[in-house]
């Protein structure tokens, strides 16, 4: 008898109940279950009946978990729908089904249940008709695809339902893909609800522990100052009751007080009566805290007491004279008033988020034994013992949400009245807990609405699944399907003369399995011909000799059976093995020990284009490369004597076309028992596609280093071609500042600063958007004393018509202690005015920029700070504000102008200055960024030389322009020039008046300046005199090759002329 369909449904039902019990906890109240999988599976297996009555046995436990029967009815329903649906289609896709099922039925018996009869709130309902429908839709998509992988046999053994056994490959992966699909959102969507539900929770506990500690605090405060005026009053003399009367109208925290001598006896009292009773005379020796004081000889005591309905604290101080004890002064504090202290603190308590109901922020005091001291909750009495009727969880460190017991609501609408409790020591050496009591509908909600957008996009996931899956799957096995039915009645098909074609597909596998079926019905049709002549034979011979065999065939008759055994058996083999090598996808042979080709497969004569017969018995080396042969042969040899049984190799074949084929070669040796050799087995894989993937992606490589290059040499020439004319401007201006062309007014004079400076910025604007310098992180510097007022008003001057633009206030404040700081000062100049100019984009109209000098970190740094009255930048952008090409914020950016360059570039001056560079922001209020450089000390400012006795300078250049600017500035200095503009007039120039120094400018045509300098040191009487280089660049290879042709000095382009006669006069001494 088969017990398997009784045994399955007995584990079908016991699935169904632990799918629901072993649920998931999807939000407040709502879990995944899984039950539904069985359900299915028993629908599939044993019918709708016994699925149907599964159904309701594995819901019901939905009642315990989420107490109302509504899920019953609904999963119950489902069963019976599923069921009705399979006996009315003939294409039963139950996950389809499933889903019409729910927009039609089930969402709105959902949205009558839960809105209309438990009225728990639009969102909620939605929330779990959406849970709902994408839990059970997940459930069916699980079951229909165990049920495909079930076995044939199995389900012929165990299933009642004889329907829908068979299932094509398009169903079964589609369901598989959209199963996944689901799934994977569905657990990301659990995974997200829990991070952002801890989140919420971790940040409420950290404000909560906050506010715990601030108001610790206080109440430690509040204790101290009572206890420090009780022990002052202890220490004076001649305590009387109107002193101590005095002392509670100054403390009117204080209960009662009152003084003792050293026997205990009470000698002052304030009040004196005690419930009618006088305190006078009454003797307290044996008060703890006097025994306390008068044993351990200690200063202070404080305990904690209850009186009545009011909570005090009593604090007791010694009295002694001459160190010895000589009794007490002891009050009673009452604890009351800190309620009103407590709530006021709450009322002015900023650090919790808005985003939370802390209006209804609830606390209780409680002692060690957990009675009430005081609370702002009405129910809780002073001196009752603190308790919750909640269930309670603990979702963070010292935080507990309580959710509250009441049979008569489902879950959810438990959890959505839930609250967070949190609990905090308050005065350690009372051991009080401070309770705080704070709503949870914040945290639900935003819990609900992040799942429900997740599970909508689930919804749409599944929904764009459903409508493209099929179709590519359908796109797939179209071929397969076709091969199908071709291959139906293949062996009367095979009979007919018509030829059996099947499809091409691009598909790789499904192309093969279409070749290998044609080829096997090609020699299967041969086979069925030749076996038909054959029988044909026979059968005449059988005719004309059944006299004879007859005689013979009692005889006979067991030797013919053996022989026909056995030949059986060897054509069985024979046919399995060429079936499995002619119809392998990869090329086979087989060869013997000196390479000939014994045996060859029809891949192998296809990758080659030679025919079976024009392989036979040739040498692998005859269409093999000649120089990777080589490189096998070592390889193939120890393959035949035994010193390897297997190798691989890549090397080039040869086609019949004359084509090179790379392959990547398997050979291994076929060896008797003994270990003989017999033959080689030889596959290889056409890897020539691959091949020239690689050489391709050389090519590109080299292509893309050479676009490089090409880059660095554009850039390169670009600035030299900027350069060479701002060298002219820089020098006339400094010229015409020097006054050496005549005198000029202080208009024209400032014309020229702003000149100067303007030009100044711009060549180093063209020094820093040199894009090899950014992308290397390379910024050179050229160390000097610099005047800060100078360099100041100079940077200041250049954004002051943009400030006045936007009537912003520009200021500067210089400390009198540095005047003079070393370093780059058109390096320092960009940077500032990368600041100032941020600082103006950035701050409205009539707002406030300054800029500040001053000395820091004990006179060790100076300190550049620009400070304005700007839009400020959040904390969270600071990490990112000094990256290249960032922006903080890009639509402001975009209409402001920038290429979010500046900033990186002034952190990297400051870095390469030995500095740094700050900020300190508000947003709305404005930004402050400081530059700190090391301050060094200065050193006297370099005196003008007389210019009397000025040596004789020779000036080689080619730009006239240039030429013109240094020969007038040296001209009007003072100095004798003598001036060419190419080699050989230099030379005789030379010869003839045998100049003191030399200034050769080595950028001219075909590398004459190099030229100059060589032929001159060539000359005995120049070989000592100094030679001044100027480069148009101040890489270190210019400067390398300055110094190794003969050059002592160098200065780059566009020079500075002061800089210049400075040089002159240190190589004229």
């Amino acid at each position: 008898m088969n017990f398997l369909p009784q045994l399955s449904l007995i584990l079908l039902t016991l699935g169904a109940l632990l799918g629901n019990y072993f649920s998931i906890p999807l939000f407040y109240g709502v879990d995944l279950l899984f039950g539904g999988i069985f359900v299915v599976l028993t629908l599939l297996l044993h019918g709708t009946t016994k699925a149907v009555v599964i159904a309701l046995i594995s819901s019901s436990y939905t009642y315990y978990l989420w107490g109302h029967p509504y899920a019953i009815v609904l999963f119950t329903l489902e069963a019976i729908w599923l069921g009705w649906a399979g006996t009315r289609s003939k294409n039963w896709y139950l996950p389809l089904w499933d889903i019409v099922y729910w927009l039609v039925i089930g969402l709105p018996l959902v949205w009558g249940f839960y809105y209309g009869l438990m009225s728990i709130g639009t969102l909620s309902t939605g929330l779990i008709a959406v849970k709902q429908f994408l839990n059970s839709a997940l459930n069916t998509l699980i079951a229909t695809q165990i049920f495909y992988g079930l076995p044939r046999q199995f389900l012929d053994r165990i299933a009642q339902a004889s329907q829908h056994k068979e299932f094509n490959i398009r169903q079964l992966i589609s369901n598989l893909l959209i199963t996944l699909l689901v799934l994977i959102i569905i657990s990301f969507t659990v995974w997200e609800g829990y991070t952002v539900k801890n989140r919420i929770e971790e940040n409420l506990a950290h404000n909560l522990q906050s506010l715990s500690q601030i108001l610790n605090s206080q109440m430690q405060t509040w204790l101290q100052e009572h206890q420090l005026a009780l022990q002052q009053l202890a220490q004076q003399e001649n305590i009387s009751s109107e002193k101590l009367n005095l002392f509670r109208q100054f403390d009117t925290h204080f209960e009662q007080i009152y003084l003792t001598d050293a026997a205990g006896k009470i000698l002052h009292a304030s009040p004196v009566k005690n419930q009618g009773n006088s305190r006078i005379g009454v003797n307290v020796s044996q008060n703890a805290a006097f025994q306390k004081l008068e044993n351990e000889q200690t200063a202070m005591v404080s305990q904690f007491h209850r009186a009545n309905a009011f909570p005090y604290i009593s604090v007791a101080a010694a009295r002694s004279s001459s160190e010895t004890f000589s009794g007490m002064v002891y009050g009673e504090l009452n604890i009351a008033p800190l309620k009103n202290q407590f709530e006021q603190i709450l009322n002015n308590w900023s650090g919790l988020e808005q985003k939370q109901p802390w209006q209804k922020l609830e606390f209780t005091l409680c002692d060690e034994r957990g009675n009430v001291i005081f609370s702002n909750q009405p129910e809780s009495v002073c001196g009752k013992r603190f308790h919750s009727s909640l269930e309670t969880t603990q979702p963070a460190n010292q935080l507990r949400q309580n959710v509250p017991v009441n049979a008569s609501q489902p879950a959810v609408i438990e959890w959505q009245q839930s609250t967070y409790r949190f609990e905090q020591p308050l005065l350690n050496q009372f051991n009080w807990q401070l309770q705080f009591q704070l709503p949870a509908t914040y945290t639900v909600q935003t819990v609900r609405q992040n799942y429900i957008r997740y599970l909508l996009l689930a919804l749409v996931a599944m929904a764009a699944g459903f409508a493209t899956i099929p179709s590519v799957t359908s796109w797939l096995t179209a071929p397969l399907q076709e091969i199908a039915d071709k291959t139906t009645n293949l062996p009367q098909k095979l009979t007919h003369p018509e030829p059996i074609t099947f499809p091409a597909s691009r598909v790789k596998e499904i192309r093969q399995l279409a070749e290998n079926t044609q080829t096997m019905a090609n020699k299967l049709k041969a086979e069925f011909s030749q076996i038909k002549g054959t029988q044909e034979k026979l059968e005449n011979q059988v005719q004309s000799r059944t006299l004879e065999l007859e005689q013979a065939l009692s005889s006979l008759y067991q030797e013919l059976t053996q022989r026909q055994k056995t030949a059986q058996q060897l054509a069985t083999s024979e046919a399995r093995f060429r079936y499995l090598v002619e119809n392998a996808p990869l090329p086979m042979s087989m060869a013997d020990s000196q390479g000939q080709l014994l045996f060859v497969n029809p891949a192998y004569t296809e990758t080659l284009g030679y025919s079976y017969q024009e392989l036979i018995n040739k040498n692998i080396a005859d269409f093999a490369h000649s120089k990777d042969f080589q490189k096998e042969k070592p390889l193939f040899e120890e393959l035949v004597t035994g010193k390897r049984d297997i190798y691989q190799i890549e090397e080039r074949f040869i086609h019949k076309n004359g084509e090179l084929i790379w392959v990547s070669l398997t050979i291994s040796a076929n060896r008797d028992q003994e270990g003989n050799f017999i033959s080689t087995i030889e596959m290889f894989e056409n890897i020539s596609t691959k091949k020239r993937y690689e050489e391709g992606l050389k090519q590109a490589n080299a292509e893309l280093e050479k676009a490089n290059r090409l880059k660095d040499e554009f850039l390169a020439t670009m600035s030299h071609e900027l350069r060479t004319p701002l060298n002219s401007i820089l020098g006339m201006t400094e010229g015409l500042q020097e006054q050496i062309y005549g005198p000029l007014n202080a208009k024209q004079l400032k014309c020229l600063n702003t000149v100067q400076n303007s030009g100044t910025h711009l060549l180093a604007l063209i020094n820093d958007i040199d894009l090899s310098k950014i992308e290397a992180g390379k910024l050179e510097l050229h160390q000097e004393q610099i005047s800060i007022p100078q360099l100041c008003q100079s940077t200041v001057s250049l954004i002051q018509e943009t400030a006045s633009k936007k009537k912003i206030a520009l200021t500067t404040e210089l400390s009198p202690q540095v005047s003079v700081v070393e370093g780059d000062e058109q390096r320092l100049r960009q940077a500032l005015l990368n600041l100032l100019s941020n600082a103006v984009k950035f701050t409205p109209e009539q707002g406030r920029v300054a800029l500040k000098v001053e000395l820091m970190n004990q006179n060790a740094d100076v300190a550049f700070s620009v400070l304005d009255t700007g839009i400020g930048i959040a904390p969270e952008n600071f990490p990112n504000l000094f990256e290249p090409f960032t922006q903080v914020d890009s639509k402001l950016n975009r209409q402001q102008g920038g290429t979010g360059l500046g900033l990186s570039l002034v952190k990297r001056i400051a870095q390469l200055h030995g500095g740094d560079v700050t900020v300190e922001s508000t947003v709305g209020k404005g930004s402050c960024f400081t530059l700190t450089i090391p301050y060094r000390g200065t050193s006297p400012s370099l005196e003008t030389e007389s210019s009397q006795g000025l040596p004789k300078l020779l000036i080689v250049s080619n730009q006239s322009a240039h030429l013109m600017t240094i020969s007038s500035y040296l001209e009007a200095t003072g100095y004798s020039l003598i001036t060419a503009d190419e080699i050989q007039s230099a030379i005789s120039s030379s010869l003839e008046h045998q100049p003191q120094i030399i200034i050769i400018d080595v950028e001219m045509p075909e590398t004459e300046g190099w030229k100059a300098i060589r032929q001159l040191r060539a000359q005995p009487d120049f070989q000592a005199t100094p030679i001044i280089a100027l480069t148009p660049a101040a890489n270190a290879g210019e400067e390398k090759k300055c110094l190794e042709v003969g050059a002592n000095q160098y200065l780059r382009k566009p020079i500075r002329l002061r800089e210049l006669v400075r040089l002159l006069q240190e190589m004229s001494f």
